[in-house]
């Protein structure tokens, strides 16, 4: 039912990029769940993050190899987030709780490299079974 714009594949990690925060956050919440059920007979864990904001986007490279790609602060702000996340665990900015309304949690702050001032975020459980 989300569409991301975009999916980067990088090791482990997937970066998928959305329209609109909602759209994304929603995503994250039924994977924080789904994600769980699934891996869990096989032993592994996920942790998602999730940061929004604008991004440069278009086609990169040279005139041999082109890539639609997304770039700049706020990519790499999510990337660290997630690379925080603990097993089970979504983190969210809350530049990003702002624009999908408040979610109860721990709040915390995120000191990321190549990052001066603390990343301020919330760690949330996982939802409830309906």
């Amino acid at each position: 039912p989300w569409r991301p714009i975009k999916l980067k594949f990088t090791a482990d990690q997937v970066m998928a990029m959305f329209a609109e925060p909602q759209a994304a956050f929603a995503a994250a919440r039924a994977l924080q769940t789904d994600l769980a059920a699934t891996l869990a007979p096989q032993g592994l864990t996920v942790g998602i993050g999730l940061h929004s904001g604008m991004v440069v986007e278009g086609l990169v490279g040279s005139s041999g190899t082109k890539a639609y790609e997304v770039i700049g602060d706020v990519v790499n702000t999510a990337s660290r987030i997630c690379a925080a996340a603990g097993p089970g665990e979504l983190w969210v900015s809350l530049a990003t709780l702002a624009a999908v309304g408040d979610h109860p949690g721990e709040t915390g702050s995120l000191q990321a490299k190549g990052k001066q001032d603390l990343i301020p975020i919330r760690v949330l459980a996982p939802a409830a079974p309906d």
